[in-house]
């Protein structure tokens, strides 16, 4: 699993998240947001139509011991939201 912090710290820092938030990572692909952000505190559900990226994820999160901070679901913008539950 790689994670480019150069690139991810930043980002992070724009959010400005208060801490405990939780974040919808849409287009989470490997994790490269969805990681750091649930390393931080947050409560992540990580969302990708690529069940390949979401089994990458799946190893990520196994790897880091994040299971109770990361939620991965397989959904892609035109899906129908509704059906995955509030």
């Amino acid at each position: 699993m790689y994670v480019n912090p150069g690139l991810t710290e930043p980002f992070i820092k724009l959010l400005a998240l208060e801490p405990g938030e939780s974040v919808l990572d849409m287009g989470c692909g490997a994790g490269s947001i969805a990681i750091p952000l649930a390393q931080a505190g947050h409560s992540v559900i990580a969302a990708d139509f690529s069940s390949a990226m979401l089994g990458t994820l799946d190893a990520g999160i196994e790897y880091y011991g994040l299971e109770d901070l990361i939620t991965p679901l397989e959904l892609a913008w035109d899906d129908d939201w509704d059906l995955v539950g509030p």
